[in-house]
């Protein structure tokens, strides 16, 4: 499968769902093997966090669903066998929560912490579902009433399993708890940048990572920059300013040690050697020709 996978000139392997954690291991182990990175979910269910990152995939995404090892293994099993889904409140304190970091951490995977998208969609927890419950006499069980008051909707086969309830200031709080522990934190968005936008939405992620998380200005530069090539497996000729790799830059008028706001003060940015001047930069209209000189 992996390689098929690079048959298709695919530069990775990215994992989403419904994969237990020996075949994720084994998809992961093979990939390496041939030199192709593996992007995971940080919840693939059956997979939780804790088996994910003990897989060495390159990259978890999803900071809230590192919550997913703290849900009772009870719990969960209700979820995996169809009779109960949704989000469950789970203690994000618990042990396990840091020992996925520590696995994360010994293994060099990084976080891709997607708080943007946490703020965006406005995720709040919720109590899990029963959705199947002991049917009363005559009944079925997927029209099977959870005692008084409306009946339960029947029960959707087609999607099972629990998630770790999450909100805003838990995700900032998980991804600090990640950073404090060594884990790479990169800045992924899942997000789209609105068309109106003079600036992309990875503008957003590195200010919550700044204001919100507490991450010095250095070390979320790094997570813009580095990190991010180390997820992508190409951190031997992107990521930093070195003999050797691409000439990726961009030039400010500001310190970009000041504050997010001061990466906004964009004049130049070089990608591969060829200039793009921001002064040419007309939002929305279509490069036509070479760059602005």
């Amino acid at each position: 499968a992996v390689a098929l996978a690079r048959g298709t000139w695919a530069t990775g392997i990215k994992t989403y769902a419904a994969i237990d954690g020996d075949l994720l291991a084994a998809i992961t182990a093979e990939a390496v093997r041939q030199g192709i990175p593996v992007w995971s979910h940080t919840h693939v269910g059956p997979a939780r966090a804790l088996e994910v990152a003990g897989t060495g995939v390159r990259s978890m995404s999803h900071v809230c669903s590192v919550g997913s090892a703290a849900i009772p293994d009870d719990v969960f099993r209700e979820g995996q066998e169809g009779r109960r889904t949704g989000f469950v409140d789970v203690d994000l304190d618990h042990p396990a929560i840091d020992s996925v970091f520590t696995l994360m951490k010994r293994n060099g995977t990084v976080l891709d912490a997607t708080i943007r998208v946490v703020v965006e969609v406005g995720l709040r927890r919720m109590a899990a579902i029963d959705t199947v419950n002991a049917p009363a006499p005559g009944e079925t069980a997927d029209r099977a009433e959870a005692g008084p008051g409306p009946r339960r909707p029947p029960i959707d086969r087609r999607r099972r399993g629990v998630r770790a309830g999450c909100e805003t200031a838990d995700a900032i709080a998980l991804t600090r708890r990640a950073w404090e522990a060594g884990v790479m934190v990169a800045t992924g968005t899942d997000g789209m940048t609105p068309p109106t936008s003079d600036f992309p939405a990875l503008f957003d992620e590195i200010r919550h990572l700044h204001d919100d998380v507490g991450m010095p200005m250095l070390d979320v530069l790094k997570a813009a920059s580095h990190h991010g090539a180390v997820a992508l497996g190409l951190e031997d000729s992107i990521g930093t300013i070195e003999p050797g790799k691409h000439a990726d830059i961009v030039f400010l008028r500001e310190d970009p040690l000041a504050g997010p706001e001061s990466l906004r003060s964009v004049v130049l940015t070089v990608k591969r050697g060829t200039p793009y001047y921001r002064r040419d930069f007309v939002l929305g209209a279509p490069r036509a020709g070479p760059p602005g000189r």
